[in-house]
């Protein structure tokens, strides 16, 4: 919440600068010290933008990176590799914009003496060295809202599955045996009257140890045993008399 605040402050602050020193008024009303501050300011502006579309893509590169697997080193490699061409490419466009001129301050203050033949450079790298501008065009349309509807899915998960009436309801029908292979779970016990494998894990055995073998058990008599016991234990507590003092 405070970086958020701290954002809008910065944001008002950079904007009231900006329409004093003469944004949104038409260029005939002013005078040139105010036109070339507003040109410094957009290109200051226009420097910090590319940053920050360098810090978002590298975000989302790194949210990849964190759900790759460790042992996916070819995916891996390209992430990094593509973490730091995109950094590479802000860094190196920043400065071809700040060294188009020279003087450097030309570039916004456009009747001082000098030449700025470093524009097509910049303009080419902007481009990447394209030849068609829809291309280019629909291509960043295309990564910018990809990127948008990608991260907005993980939350939304929940209400698409709501909406579309979705079963998120885990399959129990098996489980993991000790071995660590998937065993089916038994949903009725079957008939004990049936001859009883040795190997088999239904009914439940208890190891005999006259023979050393495993016997079959039955829910019913544990629970009638642990009922007379209960009920013994009632009967010797209420034949027990209280002490006087």
């Amino acid at each position: 919440m405070q970086k958020q605040i701290l954002s809008f402050v910065l944001q008002c602050v950079c904007g009231i600068i900006s329409c004093l020193n003469g944004l949104g008024t038409p260029q005939s009303e002013l005078s040139d010290q105010q036109v070339a501050l507003t040109m410094m300011y957009a290109w200051a502006g226009v420097v910090m933008g590319l940053f920050s579309l360098a810090f978002g893509k590298m975000a989302i590169i790194a949210m990849y990176l964190y759900v790759t697997r460790v042992c996916a080193c070819v995916e891996r490699a390209f992430l990094w590799g593509m973490g730091i061409i995109v950094f590479l490419s802000a860094i190196v466009q920043s400065v071809l914009i700040l060294a188009e001129c020279d003087p450097p301050k030309k570039l916004f203050y456009l009747k001082i003496p000098g030449k700025c033949d470093g524009k097509e450079l910049s303009t080419n790298f902007a481009y990447f060295s394209g030849d068609k501008y829809v291309i280019l065009f629909l291509w960043g349309i295309t990564e910018q809202w990809l990127i948008i509807i990608l991260g907005s899915l993980p939350p939304l998960r929940a209400y698409f599955a709501r909406w579309l009436k979705l079963d998120e309801t885990p399959d129990t029908s098996s489980t993991l045996g000790l071995t660590g292979t998937p065993q089916p779970v038994p949903t009725t016990a079957p008939d004990t009257a049936s001859p009883v494998d040795e190997k088999s894990p239904w009914p439940p055995r208890l190891p005999d140890e006259e023979n050393g073998t495993s016997a079959p058990f039955q829910i019913d008599e544990i629970q009638e045993a642990q009922r007379s016991f209960s009920e013994s234990c009632l009967e010797a507590m209420d034949e027990i008399k209280p002490v006087k003092l």
